[in-house]
C-alpha cells in the first residue's frame, strides 16, 4: 500500500508487513511517522489486518522526546511554505489553515498515544475528537482545533462545490457568501470573515505554543 505524506511532501511505500516493521523499526523520518498516523487497515484477512494494526498502534506508542519532534514539524511546515507561499486567504496554506491543523493533529497523536489506553488516528477531527475524550489535551484547546476545522471544512466543500475550490472566500460571488453565512449560521459575510481570522489566528497560537515559532 501507499501512505501519503503530509501536504504530499513524500510518499511511504509499504508493501508487506515485514516492510512495515523494517520502515519504522526505528530509523524512520518524523514524515513517515506522521504519515502512519492517518493509516488505515480497510480490507483483507482478518488475522493480517489485526497484526498490522497492532504494528502500526505499536509504531504510534513509542515514547518521543517531544522537542526534537516538534522542531521536526516546523521545519516541515517552513519547507511546505517555501513551495506553496503563505496566502493569508487559503484554507489550506494560510496560518491556522488545515495544514497546520493536520500538522497538529498529527504531532499530538505522536505525542500522546504512549499515555492513551485507546488508540488515537485517523482523520484530523477524529483525532482531536479522541485526545479530547483522553483529556490529554486541554478541552478548551480541543474545542478551537476542532470547530476551526469544521469551519474550514464546510468552506472548503462549498467551494469546490460551486467553483471548483479554485477561488478564496473573498473571493467567492456574493450569492456563495450568502450561502456560506447561512451554513455557517453567521449574521453576515463580515461576522463570517471576521470569526474565520480569529479562529486561525488562536489555531496559530496553539502550533507555535506547541512547536515553536514560525516566521510569519
Amino acid at each position: 500500500m501507499w501512505e501519503d505524506g503530509p501536504a504530499g511532501l513524500g510518499e511511504v511505500p509499504l508493501t508487506t508487513l515485514e516492510s512495515l516493521r523494517s520502515l519504522y523499526s526505528g530509523s524512520a523520518s518524523t514524515l513517515a511517522e506522521l504519515a502512519l498516523t492517518r493509516a488505515r487497515v480497510t480490507c483483507g484477512d482478518p488475522a493480517t489486518m489485526r497484526m498490522v494494526e497492532a504494528e502500526i498502534r505499536g509504531v504510534l506508542a513509542r515514547r518521543r522526546d517531544p522537542g526534537p519532534l516538534a522542531a521536526e514539524v516546523v521545519r516541515i511546515r517552513a519547507q511546505i511554505d517555501e513551495r506553496r507561499g503563505n496566502d493569508p486567504f487559503a484554507l489550506r496554506y494560510s496560518r491556522g489553515g488545515l495544514l497546520d491543523l493536520e500538522l497538529l493533529a498529527q504531532y499530538l497523536v505522536l505525542q500522546y498515544s504512549h499515555r492513551s489506553t485507546t488508540p488515537i488516528a485517523g482523520a484530523t477531527v477524529t483525532c482531536f475528537e479522541a485526545l479530547g475524550v483522553t483529556r490529554l489535551v486541554p478541552v478548551e484547546e480541543v474545542r478551537v482545533l476542532l470547530s476551526t476545522t469544521r469551519m474550514q471544512r464546510t468552506i472548503g466543500a462549498m467551494l469546490r462545490l460551486t467553483s471548483g475550490g479554485d477561488i478564496t472566500v473573498q473571493e467567492a460571488p456574493e450569492a456563495l457568501k450568502r450561502r456560506l453565512v447561512r451554513a455557517l449560521d453567521c449574521g453576515s459575510f463580515e461576522e463570517l470573515a471576521t470569526g474565520l481570522e480569529d479562529a486561525r489566528r488562536r489555531v496559530f497560537g496553539i502550533f507555535q505554543n506547541r512547536m515553536g515559532s514560525i516566521t510569519q
